[in-house]
């Protein structure tokens, strides 16, 4: 599996100091994170160590209104509510990254991490997150809203970006089974129901990007014999031809579907759609990255079915040269 997940404290185990805690939360309406700070070491966890915002998060949702706290408040739950600007407008963003894939892009400037998408770098946060989850939308969208909700935070509206590389040049089959996936997650959590595991043991079984699978891949800056798109295909060769095949072997009737083979129908797509109209956790907003030359009206029409509101396009410049000398492979006018 990946990183470690640590779910907050058996609240129930540890009422009694949980219980003083939130008291004190309760009565300092100015509290800043020092006073936070002072009131968690004034009761330790098991004598040593502190509580984590998470779990007081936890308690606080189990415990107001009772052992003399007084009812449920945003204003206090506020207090304890982790990085609160990041969900101010009511709408909480959930950032997800396809898989690493051959790009047709030879921009100069770009990073060529083939750990990644083309153009992210692997100690990037959302990146980070991305490989802990084996690059799958499910695992990437489920363990995010855990996080979000788990510190505070709304997850009925949530605006999902996906990004990495072009995402016009993946294979449609993949498109739509990766938004799918995300659909699926949302629903999942909104009904409180976890299949992580069950992801994760079809990771173990097919993937190359499950971490017990994982090549091992060195970066030389140095040495640049192979392009990206190169070194990719041919690190990834066995997990492209998985996928593709699977999808085949699907489309066919040849192969019962698991959790991470990269099919789905557009009609399936679009049931779930209609599906998370009503659901607990609502799409709001789906964004994804794409170049200019790769839009057209064809195109456009194809990635809103996908059910997109949003499309990023890499406008690197408004220069012809700049754009030739950097080998962007487009024009001002494409833009």
């Amino acid at each position: 599996m990946g990183k470690k997940y640590r779910p907050p404290v058996d609240v129930e185990h540890y009422r009694e100091p949980l219980i003083a805690i939130l008291h004190k939360v309760v009565q300092l309406a100015g509290l800043t994170d020092d006073d936070l700070i002072r009131v968690l070491k004034e009761h330790p966890r098991d004598g040593r160590g502190v509580f984590g915002k998470n779990d007081l998060i936890l308690a606080y949702r189990t415990f107001a209104g009772t052992d003399g706290l007084p009812p449920f408040d945003p204003d206090v739950f506020a207090r304890l509510r982790m990085k609160p600007v990041r969900t101010l407008s009511g709408v909480t963003p959930v950032t997800v990254l396809t898989k690493p894939f051959p790009c047709p892009g030879e921009c100069i400037f770009c990073p060529n991490d083939v750990r990644m998408p083309k153009s992210y770098l692997a100690n990037e946060p959302g990146a980070q997150r991305a490989e802990e989850n084996s690059f799958d939308p499910y695992l990437q969208t489920y363990s995010r809203l855990r996080t979000l909700f788990e510190t505070g935070h709304p997850t009925g509206k949530i605006e999902m970006i996906i990004l990495g590389g072009t995402w016009s040049f993946y294979p449609e089959t993949y498109q739509i089974w990766f938004v799918k996936r995300i659909f699926d997650a949302l629903h999942d959590f909104g009904r409180g129901i976890d299949r992580t595991d069950e992801v994760w043991a079809a990771l173990r079984e097919g993937s190359q990007f499950h971490p017990e699978h994982v090549t091992d891949v060195t970066i030389d800056g140095t040495r640049l014999e192979h392009t990206y798109n190169q070194v990719v295909q041919s690190i990834y060769r066995d997990e492209m031809r998985r996928s593709r095949e699977h999808a085949q072997a699907i489309t066919r009737g040849l192969r019962p579907r698991t959790a991470i083979d990269e099919f789905a129908t557009w009609d399936e797509l679009e049931a779930t759609h209609r599906e998370n109209e009503t659901a607990a956790c609502r799409c709001v907003g789906l964004v994804v990255e794409t170049r200019p030359d790769h839009i057209s009206v064809d195109e456009v029409q194809r990635i809103r079915r996908l059910g997109a509101t949003k499309v990023q396009i890499g406008i690197q410049s408004l220069n012809d040269d700049v754009l030739h000398l950097n080998r962007r492979g487009h024009t001002v006018e494409m833009t």
